[in-house]
């Protein structure tokens, strides 16, 4: 246990005496230096690839909300129908047979 405790202050002597030249010499420098380019690029790929997915997701969310629109559209017909008694069904599948017919002849 003492032996280990000298042996930390004995580190920590030799990181302090020589760590801190080190940080500052011109290799260090020259690593900090790509290191943060190599940052600045990661961050422009990713705003990159942002964009392109944000495009991508409102295509998607604009065609959802033609979909949804369509389906409320077609829902607010059916009830409009039913409360004016006639049956919805009967009446596409009569238009169906119309427009069967006016093409057969």
């Amino acid at each position: 246990m003492f032996k280990s405790s000298w042996s930390k202050v004995l580190g920590g002597f030799i990181l302090g005496t020589v760590g801190v030249p080190l940080l500052k010499s011109d290799i260090a420098k020259k690593a900090y230096r790509y290191a943060t380019a190599g940052v600045f690029i990661a961050k422009d790929r990713i705003l990159e690839e942002t964009e392109v997915f944000q495009a991508f997701a409102s295509d998607v969310a604009e065609d959802a909300k033609h979909i949804t629109e369509e389906y409320y559209q077609k829902k607010d017909a059916q009830y409009e129908a039913a409360v004016e008694g006639e049956d919805t069904d009967a009446a596409e599948e009569n238009e169906a047979a119309k427009a069967t017919e006016t093409t057969e002849e």
